[in-house]
């Protein structure tokens, strides 16, 4: 399964866009996937509370995102390949898609319960998602206190 495959999983699932505060320079009418997400994530929080399972979180979050209009796939299998073979594969909490009509735009969230800060490891592990799948990536810890997320470089 490569990219392509996983692209064409995402297109049958869901939906189209939202309408939250871009807080980049964009135009403002636009808001980003990690802008949507991480407001979500608060809602998601608010809602439901501290101290559950990541994979709760995951199915709000998702429910959430979907009833945005955004198109989720949950716990994609992203295969790794050594010398042309298939060796393994990681499994992304979330890919966010967004088809717009030149470009498609890709966000893999890396979803983490309770941990008391968002490490460099976790960094990682959403980054070696996002180059496979040629995405951007966002961490978003459901902590105890709050929703905390981290972008990370690709």
């Amino acid at each position: 399964m490569d990219s392509r495959d996983i692209l064409e999983r995402v297109d049958e699932e869901t939906h189209g866009e939202n309408d939250f505060n871009n807080e980049g320079g964009e135009d403002k009418t636009a808001p980003t996937i990690e802008s949507t997400t991480v407001a979500l994530a608060k809602e998601v929080f608010t809602e439901i509370g501290a101290g559950l399972s990541e994979t709760t979180y995951r199915n709000a979050l998702a429910l959430a995102l979907r009833g945005a209009g955004l198109r989720v796939t949950s716990e994609v299998i992203v295969p790794i390949t050594f010398r042309n073979e298939n060796v393994g594969f990681i499994r992304a909490d979330l890919l966010v898609t967004v088809f717009g009509e030149l470009t498609t735009d890709l966000l893999v969230v890396e979803l983490k319960a309770g941990v008391s800060k968002i490490l460099p490891a976790h960094e990682a592990q959403a980054r070696a998602y996002a180059v496979r799948l040629g995405a951007r990536a966002l961490v978003v810890n459901f902590g105890l206190e709050g929703v905390y997320f981290k972008e990370v470089a690709v």
